[in-house]
């Protein structure tokens, strides 16, 4: 039991100190480290402290916008509710979720109730920091690569799923410019 607690700890999300509603997990399967907050999540290389001194890259995820095409609207600024594993962002429409743990970090987002229109949904998520999202054929996988193209992170297993649990079809793409 003791041994199963001290896994389960190296990938709870944890308050960094002197930072207020700043979260901070390790992942030791995929050496990295994410910080959350209520303006989105932050990945860098798990060699990097919880305060981001001495990040070689720094990958910073933020949900903006939803809704359809024409009609997305910017998300209102987000609650945080963390439960070990486990952080919530409300945006009240919206309410995106990431879970640590050796998978790795599955991120999320749960509709309150679909939107007025029949377009596909949009979710407005931008990228910024150190690393380029270079997306995959298909659009349900991407590599987040440095400078020099070298791969540091990947994100995949893009998967939408209705209220009746029916599969939806769902991808990366770039946003308007």
């Amino acid at each position: 039991e003791v041994s199963e607690e001290l896994q389960r700890g190296e990938y709870r999300f944890s308050p960094v100190q002197g930072e207020e509603g700043v979260w901070s997990a390790p992942n030791r399967a995929h050496d990295f480290r994410s910080r959350v907050s209520a303006t989105g999540i932050e990945v860098v290389p798990r060699s990097a402290s919880a305060v981001d001194a001495g990040a070689e890259w720094t990958l910073v995820l933020a949900t903006k916008s939803f809704g359809r095409p024409g009609l997305a609207s910017e998300l209102r600024p987000a609650t945080v509710q963390v439960a070990d594993e486990r952080v919530e962002l409300d945006h009240g429409q919206l309410r995106e979720w990431f879970v640590n743990d050796e998978r790795g970090l599955e991120q999320g987002w749960t509709i309150a109730s679909a939107p007025y229109g029949a377009e596909p949904l949009w979710i407005g998520l931008e990228v910024s920091g150190d690393l380029t999202l270079r997306i995959d054929e298909g659009g349900r996988s991407g590599r987040f690569v440095d400078a020099e193209g070298v791969l540091c992170l990947r994100y995949t297993g893009l998967m939408a799923f209705d209220a009746t649990g029916c599969e939806l079809e769902a991808r990366l793409a770039p946003g308007p410019e």
